[in-house]
């Protein structure tokens, strides 16, 4: 079987995926407070609605209600059979944005274990590509937005934003795990400690230390007679 390597050491796409996880989690809360500043509504009276092209407060998706809140509201009719009150309209809106952040962080995380190259640009093509297929194509496939084309340029730009700030957070934050990783595997070599062996520590060859006597060993030393 092949050995996938990287930066010297073995690929470990289960490491990656933790810490993809957790840079998605990470992102997920930074894409939020992102669309606050660019002006998301806090006015309880919106009903989680956009009136505007501002992003909403839950997730950066399309749609004028949140689509993690969609998604919430169609498990609940799935499971039990009822609708879901506003306080669990946050609830569940929430922790389906949450587990979707630390998904794709986890392929990602995963996928740059494999090939490096995925982590190029600080991220930013993988925020893109989570923009692209989750909000510009899989929510109007699923029904969970409308068409692309009926919402305002504005709104797509707002969007798009928000995905590189989720890009850039996760990679951030899986590039410090997995750095951490990497220091750890190469602190060993690095202190000199596998290149210099016993020997640099006055340890023989045979592992008795050095005792400074001269190599004709004990009989020399005038005692063996």
């Amino acid at each position: 079987m092949q050995q996938h390597m990287r930066n010297g050491h073995s690929a470990n796409p289960l490491l990656g995926a933790v810490a993809g996880a957790l840079g998605g989690i990470a992102a997920s809360w930074t894409m939020v407070q992102f669309n606050k500043a660019l002006g998301g509504t806090d006015d309880p009276r919106a009903d989680k609605h956009r009136r505007n092209a501002t992003p909403n407060d839950m997730d950066a998706t399309l749609s004028d209600k949140p689509a993690s809140i969609k998604v919430a509201e169609r498990v609940a009719e799935a499971a039990a059979g009822g609708q879901l009150d506003e306080r669990e309209q946050d609830v569940g809106g929430t922790a389906v944005h949450y587990m979707f952040g630390a998904a794709m962080g986890a392929i990602y995380g995963a996928a740059t274990e494999w090939k490096p190259a995925t982590a190029a640009m600080a991220g930013l093509p993988f925020g893109i590509a989570v923009w692209v297929a989750a909000d510009e194509i899989g929510l109007p496939l699923s029904g969970l937005s409308s068409k692309p084309t009926e919402y305002l340029a504005s709104r797509h730009f707002s969007s798009f934003g928000s995905h590189l700030v989720f890009g850039f957070t996760t990679e951030v934050v899986r590039r410090a795990i997995c750095g951490f990783r990497d220091s750890q595997d190469s602190g060993f070599a690095d202190s000199g400690f596998a290149d210099r062996g016993f020997a640099d520590w006055g340890v023989a060859e045979s592992g008795v230390p050095d005792s400074g006597f001269p190599d004709s060993g004990f009989a020399d030393s005038g005692l063996a007679d």
